[in-house]
């Protein structure tokens, strides 16, 4: 399924099987929700352009990664990404809200973000091949209450630099990640406990 322009909104759908991505929406101010997309040849769900919400999608065993938003001003809630080739989450841009979603068993990071101003709150990656939670180059961006628990890589990585937590340049509060990371916690240290 692809759709360019504003404003659509999508909706109680399976998406399934499809030899591209399963989803791509080109455009602002859409709304995706109760989608499954499961299976496809790309990506899940590829999403480009500003203000657009992803909101209780199930995206399943694609040979891409699940989830891909890029633009400004973007939100993912309640979304479930497993079983995918790539990362389950991947965000770019600024001032996106990544709230609530599960990441499982993706065969990369379980959420990556790169970009600016992002508030990531309460999400679980477990069980992924890379790490659960990655910021990629993520400046000025608060994670908190988030777990990154059992995945092959690290809990929580940051490769920025700054005056942020453990000297990163993003803000860290509460976030889990002690417990069965093959790689350990954080890197750096103290992103999480």
């Amino acid at each position: 399924m692809s759709l360019s322009g504003d404003g659509h909104t999508v909706e109680k759908a399976v998406i399934q099987g499809n030899g591209g991505r399963g989803v791509a929406i080109n455009g602002n101010a859409n709304q995706l929700s109760n989608l499954h997309a499961k299976s496809n040849g790309g990506a899940g769900v590829a999403v480009n352009g500003n203000g657009n919400t992803v909101t209780l999608l199930r995206v399943e065993s694609n040979e891409g990664g699940g989830v891909s938003l890029v633009g400004i001003g973007n939100a993912v809630a309640r979304t479930i990404a497993t079983s995918n080739r790539g990362d389950g989450l991947a965000i770019q841009g600024a001032s996106t809200t990544v709230d609530r979603n599960r990441t499982t068993r993706n065969g990369e990071a379980g959420l990556k973000l790169h970009g600016t101003e992002h508030t990531v709150t309460l999400n679980i990656a477990g069980f992924n091949t890379g790490t659960g939670l990655t910021m990629a180059g993520t400046t000025g961006s608060r994670i908190d209450r988030n777990r990154g628990e059992n995945n092959r890589g690290f809990g929580i990585t940051d490769n920025s630099a700054g005056t942020g937590t453990s000297g990163t340049a993003n803000t860290y509060t509460g976030n889990l990640c002690g417990r069965g990371n093959g790689a350990g916690a954080s890197s750096p240290a103290g992103l999480c406990r």
